[in-house]
């Protein structure tokens, strides 16, 4: 069974002038539907992680305006670990995820991923392009899978798969400058921006209750998680303990 290792927290420094408690905060990456084919970090691992970490909030991958939609409408558009999530923490469970302009206050209509995503259709269209590549886009992309077939919570987690991240994402913005598809690159930086900007926000709320032993967790794909710590570390430095997602193993 998976444990968090208690104590194993690195220290953001001393508490903010008001006296308040730094916010404990745990970024965890996910694998998505990969979960289910993983034996080293299962659904089960990572709801484990979460439940041992006690949190007063948690993070998901689902947007605040869906978060009170119905299970079929949840299913077409999110990954299971983060509806699983939600369902389980209720009151707890924040959604901090962003889709676009074109949807912002709205539900998703029924098709748009296959017929009416502009994103979804410059993607297929550039995965079926061999005349725009880059070794570097190559390269960057071969570490990520690398750590992502034999990941554990553990490996996923402890930064690499967060440096391979930050370098195929500068290459792949080189590969598509003053192409159609550059596109994707804003999307994908605004997607980010926008997923730390609400991440920052349910922290802020945390900080202004002054309420001691504060915990947050976000639960994100793991190529969202450099920029989500990247940004939450330049923005609340001491006013937050950042804890790392650790691993004991599992008992035979």
């Amino acid at each position: 069974m998976l444990a968090l290792l208690s104590g194993c927290m690195t220290a953001r420094g001393r508490a903010d002038e008001a006296g308040a408690s730094p916010v404990e905060v745990m970024v965890i990456a996910t694998l998505h539907s990969a979960h289910a084919g993983n034996p080293r970090y299962s659904y089960e691992d990572l709801y484990a992680i979460i439940r041992a970490f006690r949190p007063d909030a948690v993070g998901v991958e689902i947007r605040a305006e869906d978060m009170q939609r119905g299970t079929d409408y949840l299913a077409a558009n999110y990954p299971l670990e983060m509806r699983e999530l939600a369902r389980e923490y209720g009151a707890r469970a924040f959604g901090i995820d962003w889709l676009g302009h074109d949807l912002e206050g709205r539900a998703i209509p029924a098709g748009y991923w296959r017929d009416h995503s502009e994103i979804r259709r410059l993607q297929r269209e550039l995965d079926g392009r061999t005349d725009i590549s880059s070794a570097q886009v190559d390269a960057g992309r071969e570490r990520q899978q690398q750590i992502i077939r034999t990941a554990t919570a553990a490996s996923l987690n402890d930064g690499r798969y967060d440096a391979a991240t930050r370098d195929y994402y500068r290459a792949l913005s080189a590969m598509l400058a003053d192409t159609p598809f550059s596109p994707l690159v804003t999307f994908y930086a605004e997607r980010d921006r926008q997923i730390a900007s609400n991440a920052a926000q349910l922290i802020r709320d945390r900080l202004n209750r002054k309420s001691p032993g504060a915990r947050v967790v976000f639960v994100v794909g793991a190529d969202h998680r450099a920029f989500l710590l990247d940004a939450l570390s330049g923005e609340f430095r001491d006013k937050i303990r950042l804890v790392p997602v650790s691993q004991i193993g599992k008992t035979p």
